[in-house]
C-alpha cells in the first residue's frame, strides 16, 4: 500500500510515491479566479498542501511532479520566484514575527539576486523595498501566505497583544495593495475578519471561502476517499471483520466507507451547502494507525489535535450552564456569519463554524436571512458531548462542595 502523507510538502509526496488525492483541477480554478484570492478553512484541512501545490506550479510547472495529475498538461502559466510566507512559522510575539518576516525576505532578496532588504529595516520597509527592487528589474513574482490570522487567533484573549498584531498584519497588507510586481497573491486563514486590511471596505483581495464550485479544494470527498484509498480500505475492512490480509467483498468496502462519512465528514464549504467532505486529517490518521497497528480504530483524532483550546472551553461551559445540552440546529443572521467584524467580537457560533466546530447546515441566503448550523460528524458531536458531561460533572462537583 501507498505511504499516507501527513504534514509533507507537495514535493515530498510526490516523490515518496505517498497517497496524493488529486486536488489539481480545483486548484485551476481558484487561481482563475483572478490575481488577488483568499480562501478559508478550519485547520487541519489541507491549507498548506493546496499553497504548497501551488508553489510547484509556479515554480516548476507540470513535468517534473504532475504527471498522471488533471493538471498535466493544461497549465499554461509561465514560471515564477515565489514568495512562500506561513505566518504559523514567524512566532507569536510582536518582535520575533517582525525579526522572522525581515529574515525570511532578505532570503528571499538574496535568492533573486536584488539588494532590497538591509538591516535594521522593519518588517514594512523590507516588503516596501523588496518591491521597489522588483519593480525596477522588472520581474514578477508569486505571493503565497499561509495561516494569516494564527497570530490574531492566539491573542485572542489578549486585546492589548491582539490590537498590536492586527495593526501589523493590516499595515502589512496595505503594502502589497496595488503592486503590479506580484502576479499571484493567495492568502489562507481560518477566518474571515473585516477589521482587517485583508478585508477593508475596498477590498482588493477575493474571499472565495464559499464559493461553491471550491467547496470541495479542501477535505476528501467520499468519492475521492473511495477512489485513492481502496487499497486501505480493503486492508481496514479486513481487520475490522477479524480477517487481516482476508477477502473483502464490496459490501464491506462500502459500509465502511459509509462509517467513515458518518465519523469523519459532513464539512460543508460552499454557499449551496449541497456538496460535503471529510476530514483530511482524521481519515489519514485512520488509515496510518490501522496500517500501524494492524487496528482499525475510530479515533478521535481531529478533536484531539487541538486548536483554540480556550475558546472551546468557555464555549462548552456557556452551554453547560445555559442549556444543560448540545445544540442540534445554530441559526445566525447570514451578515453575522459572512462579514464577522472582528474576531474579538465574532459571533460564537459562527467562530465555532470557522474554526471547525460546527459547519454549514443550509445554503447561505444571497440577501437577508439566517444560516443554519450545525456538528458536522459523529466524531465532534462525540467529544462535544464527552466535554460537556465532563463539564457538567465538574459543576455538580463545586454545587455540593459549596453546600
Amino acid at each position: 500500500m501507498k505511504r499516507i502523507a501527513q504534514g509533507q510538502s507537495f514535493r515530498n509526496i510526490r516523490d515518496r510515491g505517498s497517497v496524493y488525492i488529486d486536488k489539481t483541477r480545483e486548484i485551476s480554478l481558484l487561481i482563475s479566479k483572478g490575481s488577488r484570492l483568499f480562501i478559508s478553512r478550519p485547520r487541519r484541512f489541507g491549507k498548506s498542501l493546496m499553497l504548497d501545490t501551488i508553489r510547484t506550479l509556479f515554480e516548476s510547472g507540470t513535468e517534473q511532479y504532475f504527471r498522471d495529475t488533471w493538471i498535466y498538461g493544461r497549465w499554461k502559466e509561465d514560471k515564477y520566484p515565489v514568495l512562500m510566507l506561513s505566518f504559523l512559522d514567524l512566532g507569536f510575539t510582536l518582535e520575533s514575527f517582525r525579526r522572522r518576516l525581515c529574515l525570511v525576505l532578505n532570503i528571499f532578496a538574496e535568492r533573486l539576486h536584488l539588494d532590497a532588504c538591509n538591516e535594521g529595516m522593519s518588517a514594512g520597509e523590507c516588503l516596501t523595498s523588496l518591491f521597489s527592487a522588483l519593480r525596477k528589474s522588472g520581474r514578477q513574482i508569486v505571493i503565497l501566505i499561509d495561516e494569516y490570522d494564527c497570530q490574531l487567533c492566539a491573542c485572542r484573549s489578549d486585546p492589548e497583544s491582539y490590537e498590536r498584531f492586527r495593526k501589523e498584519i493590516s499595515s502589512l497588507f496595505e503594502i502589497m495593495k496595488g503592486q503590479e510586481c506580484v502576479r499571484f497573491l493567495c492568502v489562507t486563514g481560518v477566518t474571515r475578519l473585516k477589521e482587517t486590511a485583508v478585508f477593508s471596505d475596498e477590498p482588493e483581495i477575493r474571499d472565495v471561502s464559499y464559493e461553491s464550485d471550491l467547496a470541495c479544494i479542501a477535505g476528501f470527498t467520499p468519492e475521492e476517499t473511495g477512489k485513492y484509498y481502496a487499497e486501505h480500505i480493503g486492508f481496514a475492512a479486513a481487520l475490522m471483520k477479524g480477517m487481516p490480509g482476508g477477502p473483502v467483498s464490496d459490501e464491506e468496502r462500502g459500509r465502511l466507507l459509509l462509517r467513515l462519512s458518518a465519523e469523519y465528514g459532513g464539512f460543508c464549504f460552499g454557499q449551496a451547502a449541497d456538496r460535503k467532505v471529510l476530514s483530511t486529517w482524521s481519515v489519514s490518521r485512520f488509515f496510518s494507525e490501522a496500517m500501524l497497528r494492524k487496528d482499525a480504530r475510530f479515533g478521535n483524532y481531529w478533536f484531539e489535535s487541538g486548536g483554540m483550546p480556550d475558546f472551546l472551553r468557555r464555549y462548552i461551559e456557556n452551554l453547560a450552564m445555559e442549556h444543560g445540552a448540545l445544540p442540534q440546529d445554530i441559526s445566525v443572521p447570514a451578515d453575522a456569519f459572512l462579514s464577522p467584524p472582528s474576531l474579538i467580537g465574532m459571533n460564537d457560533d459562527v467562530l465555532m463554524c470557522e474554526t471547525g466546530y460546527l459547519t454549514l447546515k443550509s445554503p447561505i441566503p444571497a440577501g437577508s436571512g439566517c444560516v443554519m448550523l450545525g456538528f458536522p460528524n459523529d466524531e465532534i458531536r462525540r467529544s462535544a458531548e464527552t466535554k460537556l458531561r465532563a463539564e457538567m460533572l465538574r459543576r455538580d462537583q463545586l454545587s455540593g462542595t459549596s453546600e
